[in-house]
């Protein structure tokens, strides 16, 4: 469990959070559960609260991610980016760490990464 103050075994921030809200779990991997999950995409709440948001990708079309639960006026939440794809920002992190170019390439040549 996480930390206190609880009520009835659960933790009071949760039921703060969660009050008056529903929760469902589905089996992605059933049509059943893939079916339930285009209705609850399709409702008029999702749409409202811009919780599908749609990105431009290099390789995926119409990309669609989940928006920002935090709604805030003065400093709106915004997607700038698409999720990167495998591999794509290998090098720039290695550099920031201390890699040289020439150890990447190596790493590169040697199907390391």
């Amino acid at each position: 469990m996480g930390g206190p103050p609880f009520l009835g075994g659960e933790s009071a921030y949760y039921l703060c959070a969660n009050r008056n809200k529903q929760s469902i779990t589905l089996n992605l991997k059933s049509e059943e559960g893939k079916e339930i999950l285009r209705k609850l995409i399709a409702s008029a709440d999702v749409k409202a609260k811009n919780m599908i948001v749609e990105v431009e990708h290099p390789t995926i079309q119409n990309l669609k991610l989940t928006g920002s639960p935090l709604k805030l006026s003065k400093t709106p939440v915004t997607i700038r980016k698409h999720p990167p794809k495998q591999g794509e920002h290998t090098d720039l992190i290695l550099q920031h760490i201390g890699f040289s170019e020439n150890e990447i390439s190596n790493l590169k040549s040697n199907k390391i990464i």
